[in-house]
């Protein structure tokens, strides 16, 4: 991991607000990702967390037809 994205999720003040910097994170990085020609595809993995993974998911576009 990038130390700019771990500074960013260790300055959150809270669980929460780091784990919802983790999401944006993901989506950010899917978004740049995406624009590569020969990306077919992504794996998400929340870690456990499926509530997360949806929500990158969700967020990203990636749902979406």
């Amino acid at each position: 991991v990038p130390e700019a994205m771990l500074g960013r999720v260790l300055a959150a003040s809270d669980p929460a607000e780091r784990r919802a910097t983790a999401i944006e994170i993901a989506r950010e990085t899917i978004g740049r990702l995406a624009s590569f020609p020969g990306i077919r595809g992504f794996s998400i993995s929340g870690d456990g967390d499926l509530d997360a993974s949806l929500q990158i998911i969700d967020k990203s576009g990636l749902g979406s037809v």
